[in-house]
């Protein structure tokens, strides 16, 4: 069973991801595509990726497949920018991996360590308290 999280609020064209702190970068992926085939988004839109909980080490034969995966996908051309929540250096070196590998196709993608500094960057007009508390319940609900 898929311990990722997602939610899609359509008026702000956001996708929001949590992934728990019992995944493994094998389940990443997995899980990444199972939120994506159970919600409808033909439109342009961000995507916020909380890894806060995630405890993973940084592993260059993982982040090889989600380049792999990230430059093939068809979804991505649909995708404005992402940004990912991280509070842990290894967090943080894993994403840096990705973002310098994927710099070419023209998604914007940085890391944030704090939830308010995400949404500014990526929406200002996105409700930070639903956010936050969308973020809390999957919390509640991994645990």
């Amino acid at each position: 069973m898929s311990k990722s999280r997602c939610q899609y609020l359509k008026e702000y064209n956001l996708l929001i991801e949590c992934f728990s702190p019992l995944q493994g970068h094998k389940d990443f992926l997995k899980s990444h595509v199972e939120c994506y085939s159970s919600i409808d988004i033909n439109t342009p839109h961000s995507l916020l990726i909380d890894i806060r909980d995630w405890d993973i080490e940084t592993c260059l034969e993982y982040n090889k497949e989600y380049i792999e995966f990230f430059t093939n996908s068809t979804r991505r051309k649909r995708i404005l920018k992402i940004a990912f929540l991280t509070n842990t250096p290894n967090q943080v070196a894993q994403t840096m991996i990705f973002i310098d590998s994927v710099q070419d196709i023209n998604v914007d993608i940085h890391v944030f360590s704090s939830l308010e500094a995400a949404i500014s960057w990526i929406n200002p007009h996105i409700n930070i308290n639903l956010t936050n508390e969308i973020l809390a319940n999957f919390r509640i609900k991994a645990a």
